[in-house]
């Protein structure tokens, strides 16, 4: 007679006759069957079975494998235009033991993930992109966790906003959704105003003499001067000279006194409609307005300067100078060339 063993759904193997056997090649806390049978010339015997779990050398501990996360997928890097940047991140993982996976998106100032800062809500394998990001380059990258797993950082994703449109709006401080985008781009498309430097408008910097009395120069052509300027404090050659000697010649602005312009002083806003006024009069405009219109509407009315009443009347009147609040008007107030661009776009919509 003799004896088979089987170690789970494997094989029966011959074994000696003897009172023990080894079985080797288990795996390590993972429960195994163990069927055993006499052989003799009548046929097989009745199988007896015996379920165990293997356990460690050394004090019966059974260790639990630790969760490993693989990234197997990257965040790709993306270069985008302006306004466009509505589209996702995405990181594809891997984790073993079966561990739930959690994320967190995280924004840098760098490829080395200084700077950092988290964003709410971005908790999932797929991150859609801010839409306010502004031309230049932006950095973002996600920590992957899961219980009992060593956190793992994928690789920077380099964002890439290039400056919209055909012909490429330049001012990186007026991005789309600005309340004066619209304004500015009409003015910059027409060449009436320009930058502070190649990529900044100053939006919010108040406006100059200067800088008025030369975009109203330019909204009349640059036509050339009969002379030089008048004022002192007005040298040749500079880049607003041909401007206010052509628009004081023609009674669009007038000096401050003593033969000066003050050419870098700046402007307030009934200035500014005094200003639009007189070039409405030199082009031929209309100036009426309504014997019963008001200011009534606005708290700060009273601060109006005399001299300035018909020309803010006017300028509100047709929609071209409106208050910076519903109840204020802020006549005294210096404007800010967001808002001198505001009042062009809306001089040539009405005046043409």
């Amino acid at each position: 007679m003799r004896f088979e063993i089987q170690v789970g759904s494997g094989a029966w193997t011959d074994v000696l006759l003897a009172s023990s056997h080894t079985v080797t090649g288990l795996a390590n806390g993972t429960a195994v069957t163990f069927n055993i049978r006499a052989v003799n010339a009548v046929g097989n015997g009745a199988v007896a079975s015996a379920t165990a779990t293997p356990t460690a050398p050394g004090g019966g501990w059974i260790p639990t494998p630790t969760p490993v996360i693989t990234i197997t997928t990257q965040p790709a890097n993306a270069t985008v235009a302006e306004g466009d940047i509505g589209s996702s991140l995405s990181v594809t993982a891997t984790t073993t033991q079966g561990a739930t996976r959690s994320y967190r998106w995280y924004r840098a100032t760098d490829a080395n993930r200084t700077g950092t800062s988290t964003f709410t809500g971005a908790t999932t394998a797929t991150f859609s992109k801010p839409t306010d990001l502004t031309p230049g380059t932006h950095y973002f990258y996600v920590v992957i966790s899961a219980t009992g797993a060593t956190s793992v950082r994928s690789d920077v994703a380099i964002v890439t906003v290039t400056l919209d449109g055909a012909g490429g709006f330049p001012f990186v401080d007026v991005p789309v959704g600005h309340w004066a985008r619209e304004y500015v781009e009409f003015v910059w498309e027409r060449d009436i105003m320009q930058g502070v430097s190649g990529t900044l408008f100053a939006p919010n910097t108040t406006l100059s003499r200067a800088m008025a009395t030369t975009t109203l120069w330019r909204m009349a052509g640059e036509p050339v001067a009969s002379g030089s300027a008048v004022f002192t404090d007005v040298a040749d050659g500079r880049w607003y000279t041909q401007a206010i000697a052509w628009a004081n010649q023609n009674g669009i602005v007038l000096g401050v006194g003593d033969n000066r312009f003050n050419p870098a002083t700046n402007v307030t806003r009934e200035e500014l409609a005094a200003m639009m006024y007189r070039y409405t009069v030199f082009t031929g405009g209309n100036t009426n307005v309504p014997g019963g219109f008001d200011l009534s509407q606005f708290q700060d009315r009273n601060q109006l300067s005399g001299w300035a009443e018909s020309y803010m009347y006017w300028a509100n009147h047709n929609g071209l100078i409106t208050g910076r609040t519903p109840t204020t008007l802020a006549p005294l107030g210096n404007a800010t060339r967001a808002e001198a661009a505001g009042i062009v776009t809306r001089f040539m919509a009405v005046f043409g």
